[in-house]
């Protein structure tokens, strides 16, 4: 689970078509394996079209699911799939991210997801909902929460970037380095060095063989995303539950506590998972899923 950069506004963020065709082949074999019915729904917004998996009971309650940079919707799906049978799970694939959505970046460093999200709402006609964001896909929530605050019922963030600053020295060292080192010289070894530091437990040859074709063929951008400000939150009245790992290797826990309690108006938990690193283990998810499905019944 990465952060969102800015690349080359206007370019393609896949290296060739032959590596666009890889990635979509992979979103579609990885969605073949989970073996739930979906349906499978493009809008169009102004910021280009966007894909949108739609999966669970019509009659559940409605929960959007924001997936992580560099984890296709499926894949994500996957780490989630105890929710799918409960709640109307609403995917869009993030605009600007590997998957069937429009290329066109969205810079980090505005409310522009905020944007989206509602407008893609609007094409669902879906006035409210619950919300988990996963890494970038917390980012793209917090934006929704200043944006347009009154159509979030309760929100989850799971790592989230945009509480905190990440120091430029951590982006270069242990994402922008290793990623383009394995991009240029896609090995075994180089794609252990670019994601292994930022999985709880060694990836499963799965996860390995899934990064490595996204690693090898979608370029990442040099814009770090910025943070969220208190008075962008001010009118964000949702109850929040926030997962936040104690070995996360982007930020200080210490400093992302404090300040979510800070920024965040109705910050109802904070659950640290210990010993976690950004992507959490196979035990967390269990555990995130469990938590997540009694908030949003309380």
């Amino acid at each position: 689970m990465g952060f969102s950069y800015h690349h080359y506004l206007g370019e393609s963020i896949y290296r060739s078509k032959a590596g666009k065709q890889k990635v979509l082949d992979l979103y579609d074999q990885k969605l073949a394996e989970l073996k739930i019915e979906h349906q499978s729904k493009k809008v169009s917004t102004l910021f280009g079209e966007t894909h949108v998996l739609i999966l669970g009971p019509k009659d559940a309650p409605p929960l959007f699911l924001l997936h992580p940079r560099n984890v296709i919707n499926p894949l994500a799906l996957s780490l989630f799939k105890p929710l799918l049978k409960k709640y109307r799970i609403y995917a869009p694939d993030l605009i600007g991210h590997p998957g069937k959505s429009s290329e066109k970046r969205l810079r980090p460093k505005s409310d522009k997801y905020g944007k989206w999200l509602t407008e893609v709402m609007d094409k669902l006609k879906v006035s409210e909902a619950n919300f988990v964001g996963a890494s970038i896909g917390g980012l793209a929530l917090l934006q929704l929460a200043g944006f347009s605050p009154d159509r979030i019922l309760k929100a989850i963030l799971v790592n989230p970037p945009g509480i905190v600053k990440v120091p430029r020295s951590t982006l270069i060292f242990r994402l922008w380095l290793p990623y383009f080192l394995y991009s240029f010289i896609p090995t075994q070894k180089n794609l252990l060095k670019a994601i292994g530091p930022h999985f709880t437990e060694e990836p499963t040859q799965e996860w390995l063989e899934a990064l490595g074709i996204i690693y090898k063929n979608v370029k990442i951008g040099l814009e770090a995303p910025s943070t969220v400000s208190k008075s962008d939150l001010q009118s964000f009245k949702a109850e929040t539950l926030l997962f936040a790992s104690e070995k996360d290797t982007l930020y200080s826990i210490e400093e992302l506590t404090k300040r979510a309690k800070d920024i965040i108006p109705n910050l109802s938990t904070i659950e640290i998972l210990m010993k976690a690193k950004h992507m959490p283990s196979e035990k967390d998810f269990k555990l995130i899923n469990e938590r997540i499905i009694s908030f949003l019944k309380s």
